[in-house]
């Protein structure tokens, strides 16, 4: 709902006077609502059984509702902005793209290092069981089991 709401009806409001979907951000903004949704229905699955969220420790019942408070904050906050983009016309300035940019682009460098460090885990271990498989196929003995 809150994806047709943001593109057609919102979108018809605009100066333009015609849906959102003129580019980019319009798609990147139902893409994220739609993560958005996902992200908040898990969350509110945690309190669909009253029963068993009372029957939590106080400290993990305190903090399932301080995850649920910062999803949603987050949640209104880019539902927000993204309102006040779409009622603009979906534009930003070079300033706010510029800025996007570079924050995307430290992100991305972080996550390609935490993918590197786990590609290069992979390769050690997957490296120590095929010079375990070929010890052992070389020996009588059974092979081993466990780490």
């Amino acid at each position: 709902m809150s994806v047709f709401l943001y593109h057609f009806l919102l979108g018809f409001f605009s100066p333009a006077r015609h849906h959102s979907f003129k580019g980019f951000w319009a798609e990147y903004v139902a893409c994220r609502l739609f993560a958005q949704l996902m992200l908040l229905a898990a969350v509110q699955a945690w309190f669909s059984w009253p029963d068993s969220f009372d029957a939590l420790p106080l400290t993990l019942r305190v903090a399932a509702l301080t995850a649920a408070w910062v999803q949603m904050g987050l949640c209104f906050n880019f539902c927000a902005r993204n309102a006040l983009l779409i009622i603009r016309n979906v534009e930003f300035n070079d300033a706010e793209l510029a800025a996007m940019f570079c924050q995307w682009r430290t992100h991305e460098k972080v996550v390609n290092t935490l993918l590197d460090a786990q590609l290069a885990f992979i390769s050690v271990v997957q490296a120590e069981l095929l010079q375990d498989q070929e010890h052992d196929a070389g020996s009588s003995r059974p092979p081993r089991r466990g780490w």
